[in-house]
């Protein structure tokens, strides 16, 4: 699901003696926040079904169930009470049911009760008792109803003879793990009422993303080496028969294709592609080949953005995807021939999760803006006529939403940099603020227009935000975001200081009071930072890359370092050397928190270790918080709590009471 930031959540008696400013966002506030995921159109366009999720912090748990709207507005109905996670729901051909993954309680193929492991789960689509469909030993991640809706296609791990005995060697405390042992997931096919599965593809590969024809006899599928995040970028299209047989390969590119999508009329297939191997900054274009296979068609080429999923519409004559544009994100529609595409939505928003129904007759989008969080929002088919049909978090309404807008300055090579300004609740002109530098992830991430409830907090506690998009950015032309390859924390650092120096030249900040913090990459450029000026006054790395070198070694993305530095580490040892922040931390004197989930395969929790290990011995300021069972982006609610009551108040620590000064 995609996940809204839940951010800087700490505790009431913290809150008490720095409380936000009146009507601002509180920390309570962020942690009551609902999200809302994966819409879905019914076959005739009357009604969305969506994924909502929601915390309870009594619980440490965040439960996500399925909720039903008229498509043209009126009052949503819950669906599911499970308070566990039900997603991904699917409307079965007629429109009568709603198929959907559940973590509850299920039973597997000899009837024995198991615990959290995703199954399908089918239930009449006016409501009622949900009852289950597969019980495959290995949990599903994906699945479709067939045009007719007599079957589902599938994804999970191959069953075997060995399944059995794999489950008895670990309850008996045989847990071990080969390195490059990948359990392979393939297209498995069950009848709408259950019965035995068939197996559809097999073979030494990953099968995931089916895709029916609209005759119901073929299947496209998006094939991978192994379920590995290092070979995600090895992915092509295949299309295999309902009625069994060899999957045939459908696009030759060295480079990604994925996310297949037939033409209404079962003779094309459109899909994204990029060319380049290894880069996760490459644009992605929509293209279409025919699905008996041949030459691809290019769609998007005259685009300068990258592309996301195509959908096409109900006549076949036009395609519609999302994408990011600089800070804001778009519906876009382009003619099937190709062309230059067309914006469909406006303004300052950021679109997302775009379906279109079986008809043709509506668009089901998210949308959000700097002010709400994400909600529900439906089209006619050609885009006209938006209107929002859900109020998920109607409590926002009544907070006090600090002003933020897009500002931009020269970065290194006098280059056009973005970023977002967010001003303090209550801000008043000719005075300066404490400054906040959150550097984004990736590095090709990007801050956007959208609502922030982190940012909200920081400006209701008296803060200026400061959310730079350097360059390796993504959502920019790809010149832009390929210009920080062989040169992290390089022109990238010059950029986000130069935005820094025009915030305090315009009388927005105090220079003597600012402070830096980011995650993942931004955890990367906090690192750099501290040990390259001493102008912040405390800095928070989150799942900080700090040693390049042991980074390639440990992390499950090497292919990215063989990308964004030309090659291994090894062959150019100096420059992995000097563009990592670990050669220069014993020059920091920046006080510095660092927190690290335990479980991050990622950024493993080595970088971490290594960045407090050589502050602690040069003198430097530093505390080290590290997080049992979580990966690179947290799930446990007291986790999440934790880790921003810590971030704010390590800041205030040494930023002061957000107070401002005057000129």
């Amino acid at each position: 699901m995609r996940r809204i930031p839940l951010t800087l959540v700490v505790s009431v008696c913290w809150l008490a003696v720095s409380g936000a400013a009146p009507g601002g966002m509180t920390l309570d506030d962020v942690m009551a926040l609902r999200r809302i995921a994966d819409p879905r159109l019914s076959p005739d366009g009357s009604r969305v079904v969506y994924a909502l999720s929601e915390i309870d912090m009594k619980a440490n748990e965040e439960a996500v169930d399925l909720w039903i709207v008229p498509a043209s507005g009126g009052s949503p109905r819950r669906l599911t009470w499970q308070r566990r996670d039900d997603t991904h729901p699917r409307w079965s051909a007629d429109g009568a049911q709603i198929a959907f993954l559940s973590d509850r309680d299920s039973v597997d193929q000899q009837g024995r009760r198991v615990e959290k492991r995703n199954q399908v789960w089918v239930m009449p689509a006016d409501g009622g008792e949900a009852w289950q469909l597969t019980t495959s030993p290995a949990a599903v991640s994906d699945f479709g109803w067939s045009p007719d809706g007599k079957q589902l296609v599938y994804v999970a791990p191959a069953q075997g003879a060995d399944n059995d005995e794999r489950e008895a060697r670990r309850k008996a405390g045989f847990d071990e793990i080969v390195a490059g042992d990948h359990r392979m997931s393939h297209l498995w096919l069950i009848g709408s009422k259950g019965g035995k599965p068939a197996q559809l593809t097999q073979g030494s590969f990953n099968a995931t993303e089916p895709a029916w024809s609209p005759k119901g006899d073929q299947i496209a599928f998006v094939s991978r080496p192994t379920p590995g995040a290092n070979e995600q970028l090895l992915s092509d299209v295949y299309v295999v028969a309902v009625a069994g047989g060899a999957s045939r390969k459908i696009t030759n590119n060295e480079g990604p294709d994925f996310a297949p999508a037939w033409s209404p009329d079962g003779t094309q297939i459109a899909y994204l592609t990029n060319a380049r191997l290894q880069s996760s900054g490459a644009h992605n274009r929509i293209a279409a080949v025919s699905a008996s296979g041949g030459a691809p068609r290019p769609i998007t080429q005259d685009f300068e953005y990258s592309a996301g999923a195509p959908r096409w519409s109900a006549d076949g004559g036009r395609l519609f995807f999302v994408s990011t544009t600089r800070t804001e994100s778009h519906i876009y529609a382009v003619a099937a021939t190709g062309g230059v595409p067309k914006a469909v939505t406006s303004g300052a928003i950021m679109a997302s999760d775009l379906v279109v129904s079986a008809n043709g007759q509506r668009l089901a989008f998210l949308r959000e803006d700097a002010r709400r969080p994400d909600d529900l929002w439906t089209a006619g088919g050609d885009g006209t006529g938006a209107r929002k049909i859900t109020d998920v978090n109607p409590e926002v309404a009544a907070l006090t939403i600090a002003d933020s807008e897009v500002i931009h300055w020269k970065g290194a090579d006098d280059w056009e940099i973005d970023g977002i300004l967010v001003k303090p609740v209550g801000y008043q002109p000719g005075r300066r603020y404490p400054l906040i530098v959150e550097a984004h992830g990736g590095p090709h991430g990007a801050q956007s227009v959208g609502f922030n409830p982190m940012w909200q907090y920081f400006a209701a506690r008296g803060y200026m935000v400061l959310a730079p998009n350097f360059r390796g950015s993504g959502g920019y032309r790809q010149d832009f975001v390929d210009a920080d390859r062989n040169d992290w924390g390089g022109k990238d650092f010059v950029d986000i200081m130069r935005g820094v120096d025009f915030v305090i030249a315009q009388g927005l900040a105090d220079a003597d009071r600012l402070g830096i913090e980011g995650w993942s990459y931004g955890g990367y450029m906090t690192s750099w930072i501290i040990g390259h000026t001493d102008r912040f006054k405390v800095a928070v790395a989150g799942a900080a890359v700090t040693n390049l070198q042991s980074f390639y070694g440990t992390t499950d993305i090497q292919r990215f370092i063989e990308w964004e530095y030309d090659g291994f580490p090894w062959d150019h040892a100096d420059k992995i050397r000097e563009h990592s922040p670990i050669t220069f931390a014993p020059r920091a004197k920046t006080p510095t928190l660092i927190l690290h989930g335990e479980a991050d395969v990622r950024v493993p929790i080595e970088q971490g270790f290594q960045l407090h290990t050589v502050l602690r011995k040069v003198g430097t300021t530093v505390e080290f918080v590290r997080y049992p069972r979580e990966g690179h982006g947290f799930r446990e609610p007291a986790h999440r709590r934790d880790r921003y009551r810590r971030t704010l108040e390590w800041l205030e620590r040494y930023l002061g009471a957000p107070k401002s000064s005057s000129r």
